[in-house]
């Protein structure tokens, strides 16, 4: 509790108290004279004249200067432009300097600036708001809201003080951590971010500052009131007008989850836009859709806001369902690459046949190299040579290691051998049994 002797009526009193003596003891003597007469003690005389003309030109000179002095000096402490403003603060100084000053307080970045000492000054008259270009102020009294005022300076009367202070800039809250449940009973967490403002009943949210003797923001005094005299209250406290954007986003967010399985909430066409994106689209639409005025868009703006953007991040869930999901697009994406080529594409399909005859066509001509040589140099080559060549170009291509992991090794020799067996018979003379064939 502040001492006596700090209180600023308790100094100026004084002050004046010790003004009123000293004078009192300095023109003593003249007030006797000058009093004298209605006591019956003399007469006025000319000398006593003068000196309470002096006395009284004294006080006057006094206090024209005072006035003249305040009157110059007030236009200079606050930014005042109008007759009304400079009246107003030449009597905010007045009541400053004669020891009843009000409150004088500052709000800069939609933030109060004030001191505890400032705040309990609100009782002992008017005071004054200096408020920058991006904010806004809503007074009240102890009983009811008494007014808006946008960016200037605002004179306020004994008892008036600040409500809430607004910025007129655009807001971002964000709700962390948002638990919603999917149709299918899985839980995903999430980040919802809200970008809004206090709404200035203008069709553009925002000026398009192309004219420097325009104001920055646009204000409604309508919609500020709304925005603070409508928060919710929690707690016996009035909430921040800032939270019930995010308020509704939530409650969207999470009865069109409710609405959706899990599954479908990710596209599986990478070309395709992501359907969460869709959702956050739909939770725009249904906050800030002037056409369609949804209940909640129409909530808004009975409570002086309006929403310019809903965005999310951070999506996540339990280590089980990421699983579940990696393990469902990799099955998918298993099954899709094994029907690609023959099944969803022809003209692969048709690549590999050709491909296939082109690389037949090339192990016959290298098989039959020998017997072409033969036929075109115009000899007759004998049957147990042209097996002999033939089984040996095999074996060739068999141990060409390009070609090994494609060929059954396993299965060639015995044919192989056969083959040989079948030609050493012919060359001694002998048929080849049908069974070696």
């Amino acid at each position: 509790m502040q001492t006596f002797y700090k209180n600023p009526r308790f100094q100026f009193g004084a002050l004046m108290l010790g003004l009123g003596l000293l004078m009192l003891w300095l023109y003593w003597p003249t007030l006797v004279a000058l009093f004298g007469p209605f006591l019956g003690q003399g007469t006025l005389g000319l000398h006593t004249l003068q000196e309470v003309a002096t006395l009284a030109f004294a006080g006057f000179i006094a206090w024209a200067t005072r006035d003249l002095f305040y009157r110059l000096v007030s236009q200079f402490t606050l930014p005042v432009n109008t007759d009304g403003e400079r009246r107003q603060a030449l009597e905010h100084f007045f009541r400053f300097t004669s020891g009843l000053p009000g409150s004088a307080i500052f709000v800069r970045d939609g933030m109060e600036i004030s001191s505890a000492d400032e705040k309990a000054r609100r009782g002992f008259g008017a005071g004054v708001i200096l408020v920058d270009a991006v904010s806004a102020v809503v007074l009240r009294n102890d009983t009811q809201f008494t007014g808006a005022h946008g960016p200037g300076v605002i004179f306020t009367r004994p008892g008036e003080y600040i409500a809430a202070a607004l910025d007129l800039r655009k807001q971002t809250r964000t709700a962390e951590q948002v638990r919603a449940l999917t149709r299918d009973g899985i839980e995903t967490t999430a980040n919802l971010s809200v970008v809004f403002m206090l709404e200035n009943g203008r069709a553009e949210p925002f000026r398009a500052w192309e004219r420097d003797d325009e104001a920055a923001y646009d204000f409604s005094e309508y919609h500020a009131l709304r925005a603070v005299a409508g928060s919710p209250v929690r707690e016996d406290q009035a909430a921040d007008w800032r939270d019930l954007p995010t308020h509704y986003a939530v409650e969207i967010w999470r009865e069109l989850l409710l609405q959706r399985d899990f599954d479908t909430l990710f596209s599986k066409d990478p070309q395709a836009p992501p359907l969460l994106s869709s959702l956050i689209l739909q939770v725009k639409d249904r906050l800030a859709n002037r056409d369609r005025k949804a209940d909640e868009y129409l909530a808004l703006q009975n409570h002086g806001l309006r929403v310019l953007s809903v965005s999310y991040s951070g999506l996540s869930f339990s280590d089980e369902v990421r699983k579940h999901l990696l393990e469902s697009w990799q099955k998918e994406w298993q099954s899709g690459v094994g029907e690609l080529p023959e099944e969803k594409d022809k003209i692969i399909a048709e690549a590999r046949a050709a491909g296939e005859n082109e690389a037949r066509a090339e192990v016959v001509s290298q098989l039959t190299q020998y017997l072409r040589d033969q036929l075109a140099r115009g000899g007759r080559p004998p049957l147990s040579e042209v097996v002999i060549n033939l089984a040996a170009r095999t074996r060739a291509l068999a141990n060409d290691p390009a070609l090994k992991p494609e060929l059954n090794t396993a299965d060639l020799q015995p044919i192989l051998l056969n083959m040989e067996v079948w030609a050493n018979r012919l060359r001694n003379g002998h048929t080849a049994p049908r069974e070696t064939l």
